[in-house]
């Protein structure tokens, strides 16, 4: 498929790559303002030491974990305890509001049980005595309050932050109550209605008198609570406000607890005033802004809107016009190819093959165009099947591939976009947030003119990626530690790949949803990860020796498309920036899947 992309005029910004973040994507934090302390204390209580088997919790610790990972990566120093006695926490919360000044921002995390009780709100630590029913005024002392941490960080004479948030994953069943008594109309579920607090904004994961949702189903095996894996995509966004991240986490948080038939709609208490977000509001362009860069050139037009919706309801990013080195570098492919034979065991002549096809780097413009920010969803993929009909080449041949442990990829019958490994279904268990995979070229290609756009040329794809960056990885130069970036071969999927990124940890085995990972400097997730992604362009393993400067679409024809970035099964010299590869326009894997971009309108 060929496509004319078209040039536009505007103002010129010459940017460093490493500024690339700040002016095209406004994500800068707000300057001005006395610069204070980033400070958070995340508490996961999964483990009760005195409550019953059915009454411990399955995600609260993991939830911590993210929740800790996400502010770490987005500038806090973080606290992260848990299972926490009362004692510890009290010893804990002590230490920090001593070093808490009035120019800091604080987030406390909560996730584990909490009661109400008498119209107060009260959470549990881990070794909360078990106490009769009825008995609330032991309870109260064994208990922590969170009115009075709130109180803490508003009233008396210590000094207070500037900035308070205040997140609670802990509107579950009182786990207290007798079985007997559970369902009475008069037993209060969840926790009650605080005031609003200057300077706080306190999020319930459940409103007045529901419960939040541990887990979807019995067969949910998702590492985080129903509120904490739909929290955590939205945490570095610095195109969110507290209040525009709390109504979105509001909406999609009901939206999956109706997929099951339940309630769960998350409370807010806003008493911030002015814009707030968590890693830092984004800043406006400078359009007089002027530096240099010798390999990266962009050019915007000032009318263009930075953001906007897809016919599926999908998000798209502006990705402006510029130049950039596509490809890799002799040495960056000798090494691959070194590597390729040492992890993959793989002869010298094969590794050569699937790496020299990067060869020569050479300098591309690409005219601006819009990017889907992350890949299609199965929910997305649902609506498309449902208003077209449309069968996938896995439904119509009865076969895709699927990544068997110690085995590798077998083909599988039954296996299609709907049930992968051709078991339940992507909706049964929990996946309607995941990427879609065993996918053809074909589907993709029919999904994205359905939607009125098309699929990215490789160089297009390549260019979002990189986002202004000439590194091995967006992310940097190799692994990237603490940093949750992509998810890819990490050390959680060692026992069923043979090469993975050691020392790196992403928390996911398979696929995850999307967006669960940090964003590339222009706000697109899952770039170098989860799935690899379709492209349009024949795939030539010489064509870039004579590949055009200006929107190179590959080659006339071929026997094979490009596919790009790297998927939960590949390695580090897979996930590379300019690591490509060729695979029959009819392949259907688990492995890959896809987005659409979009052409500016004249």
């Amino acid at each position: 498929m060929r496509h004319t992309l078209r040039t536009l005029t505007g103002y010129k910004m010459w940017v460093h790559a490493v500024s690339l973040l700040a002016f095209l994507v406004m994500s800068a934090p707000l300057l001005g303002a006395a610069e204070g302390k980033r400070v958070a204390f995340v508490v996961g209580i999964s483990k009760y030491d005195n409550l019953a088997a059915d009454k411990q919790l399955k995600n609260a610790v993991n939830d911590a974990e993210g929740v800790s990972a996400k502010l770490t990566e987005i500038g806090f120093q973080v606290t992260k305890v848990p299972n926490l006695t009362r004692p510890a926490f009290n010893e804990k919360w002590q230490n920090i509001l001593d070093a808490l000044t009035r120019d800091d921002t604080f987030v406390l995390f909560f996730s584990g049980h909490g009661v109400q009780i008498d119209g107060q709100n009260y959470l549990l630590p881990r070794d909360i005595p078990y106490i009769e029913y009825g008995q609330q005024e032991q309870l109260k002392r064994e208990a922590i309050s969170l009115n009075e941490l709130l109180a803490d960080l508003s009233t008396g004479d210590r000094p207070h932050p500037k900035s308070s948030v205040v997140i609670l994953d802990a509107c579950r069943d009182n786990p207290l109550i007798p079985p007997g008594y559970t369902k009475s109309a008069s037993t209060p579920k969840g926790l009650a209605n605080v005031p609003e607090s200057d300077g706080i904004f306190v999020m319930y994961a459940a409103a007045n008198n529901q419960t939040a949702l541990d887990r979807l189903s019995s067969i949910d095996k998702a590492q985080y609570s129903v509120f904490t894996r739909t929290l955590l995509p939205l945490m570095g966004r610095t195109d969110l406000s507290i209040q525009e991240l709390g109504t979105q986490l509001k909406d999609q948080v009901w939206e999956l607890a109706q997929s099951v038939g339940r309630k769960q709609r998350p409370t807010l208490y806003d008493g911030i005033i002015g814009r707030f977000c968590l890693p830092g509001c984004a800043a406006k362009v400078n359009k007089g802004a002027v530096g240099v860069n010798e390999s990266f050139t962009a050019t915007v037009h000032p009318a263009l809107t930075s953001a906007i919706t897809g016919k599926d309801g999908a998000p798209m990013v502006l990705i402006p016009a510029g130049s950039f080195p596509m490809g890799s570098t002799k040495d960056e492919v000798d090494l691959a190819i070194q590597t390729c034979v040492k992890d993959y065991k793989k002869d010298q002549s094969t590794c050569e093959g699937w790496y020299k096809s990067e060869l020569p780097q050479h300098k591309v413009r690409i005219d601006a165009f819009y990017l889907d920010k992350h890949e299609v969803t199965n929910r997305l993929f649902q609506q498309f099947v449902q208003q077209t009909g449309y069968r996938t080449t896995a439904e119509q041949e009865g076969s895709a591939r699927w990544f068997v442990e110690s085995k590798g990829w077998e083909e599988v019958k039954g296996a299609s976009w709907r049930k992968p490994e051709a078991g339940a279904t992507v909706f049964e268990s929990n996946r309607a947030e995941h990427p879609v995979v065993a996918v053809s070229w074909d589907d993709t290609e029919a999904y994205c003119r359905w939607v009125g756009q098309r699929l990215p040329t490789e160089a297009e794809f390549e260019y979002a990626l990189r986002a202004g960056t000439t590194t091995k990885y967006w992310w940097g130069p190799g692994n990237p530690g603490s940093r949750r970036v992509e998810n890819i071969a990490d050390e959680s999927a060692k026992h069923l790949l043979s090469v993975t990124m050691s020392g790196y940890t992403d928390g996911a085995v398979r696929t995850a949803p999307v967006g669960s990972y940090e964003a590339n400097p222009l706000g697109l997730y899952d770039m170098s990860g989860n799935v690899a992604e379709w492209t349009a362009d024949w795939y030539g393993d010489t064509y870039y020796a004579k590949s055009p400067e200006r929107n190179p679409t590959g080659p006339s024809s071929g026997e094979k498309r490009v596919v790009r970035g790297g998927s939960w099964t590949d390695g580090p010299v897979v996930v590379r920036s300019a690591s490509q590869g060729g695979y029959l326009p009819s392949e259907r894997s688990d492995t890959i899947g896809f987005r659409c971009a979009q052409d500016i309108p004249n």
